[in-house]
């Protein structure tokens, strides 16, 4: 399945899902956006660069962009959330960029715990923002920007109220060794690692460290190596002037066109034509 990463026209993404189903997500991804993640019921677990904390009802995080993650649930039980993607730009005719990146700052890479007033408070607004979603006349698009910017308000007035919160890090499930793992590819992508190689660094046997790996992460370990260098590839095209081969070569990629086809396969586009695109 292609993953729509790079995505230039759309600067804003609402989503609401309520089910009793487990619904993980099978890749660890990014975003040029931010995601403001607002957990209504149940529980869920998100990697965040490869440390994993829980969410409870109640709790929301603004994730960065280019920031790796994935959620996670390890139970069928009953939860809803809400998504709200927005470009870094989508807000520049309301603030100033000074203020913007101040105001972003004081959220980002922190769990707020809502009280439930304050959680109710929080879903009218996001329900407000549904509503017109899927209007694109001018009115509605300024409403959103309107709704979108309240719920960033409110965020940061709740900050405000509550000491700073050290985001928990989840030690009972799952598995350390799997959080080892995810680690030691987080911090050795860029080489030439194979199963035995991590298996070895956590003391597991291949076969069995492969069969947790993926009851945990919902993906195999080379489905996992491969996103990470994709993500961190994706980031260098965008963010550096390195040439398309050095990037390969920089995340782990065996020649330049092992990696073009895996980025095409994974993204639909090649590593030229999002270079084209962040230029553009």
């Amino acid at each position: 399945m292609l993953r729509t990463i790079f995505d230039p026209y759309s600067d804003l993404f609402l989503e609401y899902i309520e089910t009793s189903k487990k619904n993980d997500m099978q890749t660890n991804h990014y975003h040029d956006t931010y995601e403001l993640f607002f957990v209504v019921k149940g529980v869920r677990y998100i990697f965040l660069d490869g440390v994993c904390h829980v969410l409870n009802p109640g709790d929301i995080i603004l994730i960065k962009p280019y920031q790796t993650h994935y959620m996670q649930s390890l139970s069928s039980d009953f939860y809803a959330r809400y998504v709200l993607n927005f470009a870094p730009d989508y807000l520049d005719e309301m603030l100033k960029p000074a203020e913007k990146q101040r105001f972003l700052e004081v959220l980002q890479n922190d769990i707020l715990h809502l009280t439930p007033e304050q959680s109710g408070e929080l879903a009218e607004v996001f329900e407000r923002l549904r509503k017109y979603y899927n209007r694109h006349d001018a009115v509605a698009e300024k409403l959103k920007q309107n709704y979108c910017l309240e719920l960033l308000l409110l965020c940061r007035d709740y900050y405000t109220r509550q000491e700073r919160t050290q985001m928990p890090e989840l030690s009972a499930a799952p598995r350390q060794e799997i959080l080892d793992a995810i680690a030691y590819i987080n911090a050795h992508y860029a080489e030439k690692i194979d199963l035995e190689t991590i298996a070895s660094q956590i003391h597991l046997s291949k076969y069995y460290f492969c069969r947790i790996f993926r009851e945990v992460t919902g993906a195999t370990v080379l489905e996992y190596l491969t996103n990470v260098r994709l993500t961190r590839a994706g980031r260098l095209l965008v963010e550096s002037s390195l040439a398309i081969q050095e990037i390969a070569q920089k995340t782990g990629f065996a020649s330049l066109v092992h990696f073009s086809r895996t980025y095409r396969n994974a993204y639909g586009v090649s590593p030229s034509d999002t270079r084209r695109r962040r230029k553009a």
